[in-house]
């Protein structure tokens, strides 16, 4: 069976990543599993040296740049439809994601936490 572009899209999503790519995972380990990046950029602040590689439904984060760092940041958005094993996706509703996660709540840094 051969392999679609976009088959990274359903892997799970677990503690350690997403779509293939760990937490941890060096730049060859990225462009073995996703290939090219759809499009790369540096972070806002230049002190931090962060790099984004941004992939159709993923986006990985090197704060290091890509050179000496290693993934330390993952994003999943729309169209990615993998899941964790306790059914988190991509997509869901407030009400979809407090039923199931009753103690979510927003961070200082802008995004959904769930203890």
């Amino acid at each position: 069976m051969t392999q679609r572009w976009d088959d990274y899209l359903r892997k799970p999503i677990t503690e350690e990543g997403l779509a293939g790519i760990r937490l941890g995972d060096p730049l060859n380990a990225v462009l073995a599993a996703l290939g090219p990046p759809r499009k790369r950029r540096s972070g806002k602040v230049p002190a931090e040296r962060m790099e984004i590689l941004e992939y159709t439904g993923v986006a990985v984060i090197f704060h290091d740049g890509v050179v000496d760092g290693v993934v330390d940041g993952l994003i999943a958005e729309q169209p990615y439809v993998g899941e964790s094993a306790e059914h988190l996706r991509v997509g869901m509703t407030w009400r979809e994601l407090v039923g199931r996660f009753p103690h979510v709540y927003f961070s200082e840094r802008y995004v959904w936490c769930i203890p």
